[in-house]
């Protein structure tokens, strides 16, 4: 059916207040429309309305047209040490510059590169090339200590075994929007081995550190998000020990490159553009390429030290208006025109542009799953635990984010209790959270027999533990929400232990020598497919029920511990999961 006359210019009013709104209006030169800027040089990728340059060798960054931009600079890693009881080379230093704004111009890109490996005749190892971007600095990363102390650099090399790690010193920057990273210290060297190379994100590790003539790993590298990889950059290089001595040091995270030795030759650090390269027949092993990786040292009287990786520069910009939002973070899929975040650890929701859309460019729906309680134990050899409570259970559709970082904390699962357990309770669950929401960790289960012991308050509660007397559940929905985030646990009047709560249904209730089933959890398709989830675990039964832990990322709680026996443990309870969820297309 063809819009009425009316309903399009409401409907050309409102997309039009949208953007005035949220601040992404810009003119164009004939006076109308919206208008991005444009740019060329380097290995361009898109991800949502944002266009990546990645630059791994020297080139121009070519600007047509007015915008910001953001970019990540990284110089080359330092070279290792060689010939033995040397330190890793040091990995680079980093720029990251945010918004700052550029205008029909052309940039240059010199790419630093890594320092060269060396023989093996106690010769120290050599500084990486610094990296330049529109005025600022990425230094390198300091030399490797051959027959002395380590070099500096915007990381300090690793240092020959009695000496000392060299300095490292944060890279200058020139201008308000950028920040640099690094100043961090290589590791000492002692006890015929060498210290670890300073990473961007950390020192490196002492010789000894991890016992005698052991040498020192590479410090780790700084994470960077630019181009939606999470890649660490700048890792250390790990160091090398006197003749056989084992092991030699790994990388950092970030490229650093493996210690050399004959029987135990460090590894590569990954979470990188490209591993840092293991130590092999004793040659250490280089820096990743475009990592600032600083190279490994190498065995004494064996080849060379490894080499540092080369640097790199990054740079993103908005090139298009998206009807939808574009967000980063978790693990990624899709559903029809939905894209489905899934965090199963703590990580960052990170919402990177709203979209112009008046009804979904800002909303997400969410399901927030908290940690279940661990089962009760069991004391005496005679009463059995409570099953734990499900975690808390929160879900909803049309929340508005804005483009910012929204922290996400993963609920652990609460602990079991071995055999003979304290006449307390099974562990609570962690708490889970997305931005304003939290579901509660679930109440523990109540141990059995000693002293009655009453199941723990949770998202939901804890069954009670059993007793020759009586014992109640604990609550659910503590503390309170609405919609309830779960149900309480069950009470008991025999040796079973009472069923903990789940999210649709409380736990039951036990009778006798049977335990109380759990409450029973709630399905949800919010990835595309039904899962049930936040499930009470089973209450123990008087010595015949076999104890069973919640899943890994369900938040269901773990089963109470037989009775009349004296083994045997409860059931933990499952992790939490948060999943967001949003429509892109």
């Amino acid at each position: 059916m063809i819009k009425s006359l009316k309903s399009l210019m409401v409907d050309c009013y409102t997309k039009r207040a949208r953007h005035l709104m949220t601040g992404r209006m810009m003119m164009g030169a004939a006076g109308g429309g919206v208008s991005y800027m444009e740019a060329t040089g380097g290995t361009i990728t898109t991800y949502g309305n944002y266009k990546i340059h990645t630059f791994t060798s020297s080139g121009d960054f070519v600007v047509t047209g007015t915008g910001n931009i953001d970019a990540m600079l990284c110089g080359g890693g330092g070279s290792g040490g060689s010939h033995g009881e040397c330190g890793g080379g040091a990995g680079a230093g980093m720029v990251e510059i945010a918004s700052r704004g550029v205008s029909s111009e052309t940039l240059a890109i010199v790419i630093g590169a890594g320092g060269a490996g060396v023989d093996n005749n106690w010769n120290a190892g050599n500084i990486g090339n610094n990296t330049t971007f529109d005025g600022e600095t990425a230094t390198a990363g300091g030399a490797a200590g051959g027959s002395g102390s380590g070099g500096a650099g915007a990381n300090g090399g690793g240092a020959r075994d009695g000496q000392s790690g060299g300095t490292g010193t944060v890279p200058a920057v020139v201008g308000g929007d950028a920040t640099g990273r690094g100043g961090y210290d290589g590791g000492d060297g002692a006890g015929a081995s060498g210290g670890g190379g300073g990473g961007c994100g950390e020192d490196g590790e002492d010789a000894g550190t991890q016992g005698t003539y052991i040498a020192g790993d590479g410090g780790n590298g700084y994470q960077n998000n630019l181009d939606y990889n999470n890649y660490y950059y700048g890792g250390g290089g790990g160091a090398a020990c006197h003749g056989s001595y084992p092991p030699c040091g790994d990388g950092g995270l970030g490229g650093g490159g493996g210690g050399a030795t004959d029987t135990s030759p460090g590894t590569g650090g990954g979470s990188a553009q490209n591993t840092g390269g293991n130590g092999v027949n004793g040659q250490g092993g280089s820096g990743g390429a475009n990592t600032g990786g600083g190279g490994g040292a190498g065995k004494s009287e064996k080849a060379a030290s490894g080499a540092g990786g080369s640097g790199c520069v990054i740079v993103k910009y908005q090139y298009q208006e998206a009807e939808y939002m574009v967000a980063s973070g978790g693990t990624i899929t899709t559903y029809g025109n939905h894209k489905i975040h899934t965090f199963n650890s703590s990580n960052t929701f990170t919402v990177e542009a709203i979209g112009t859309d008046g009804t979904y460019g800002d909303e997400v729906e969410y399901l927030v799953v908290a940690g279940g309680g661990g089962g009760g134990g069991q004391v005496e050899g005679s009463g059995a635990g409570g099953g734990g409570g499900a975690g808390g259970y929160r879900t909803a559709s049309n929340y508005t984010v804005s483009t910012q970082g929204y922290t996400v904390t993963i609920g652990s699962g609460g602990a079991s209790r071995p055999y003979p357990s304290n006449a307390s309770t099974g562990g609570e669950g962690g708490d889970s959270v997305f931005a304003t929401i939290t579901s509660n960790g679930g109440g523990g289960g109540g141990d059995g027999q000693g002293p009655p012991v009453d199941g723990a308050d949770g998202g939901s509660g804890g069954g009670g533990g059993g007793t020759s007397s009586s014992t109640s559940g604990g609550s659910g929905n503590t503390p309170s929400t609405s919609p309830s985030q779960g149900n309480d646990g069950g009470d008991v009047t025999g040796w079973g232990g009472g069923g903990g709560g789940g999210h649709t249904a409380a736990g039951a209730d036990a009778t006798d020598d049977n335990g109380g089933a759990g409450g029973s959890g709630t399905a949800n398709s919010i990835t595309g497919s039904s899962i049930t989830r936040a499930v009470g675990g089973d209450g123990g039964t008087h010595g015949t029920s076999t104890p069973v832990s919640g899943s890994a990322n369900t938040g269901d709680g773990g089963d109470g511990a037989k009775g009349l026996t004296t083994s045997g443990s409860s059931g933990a309870g499952g992790s939490g999961v948060v999943i967001v969820k949003y429509k892109f297309q």
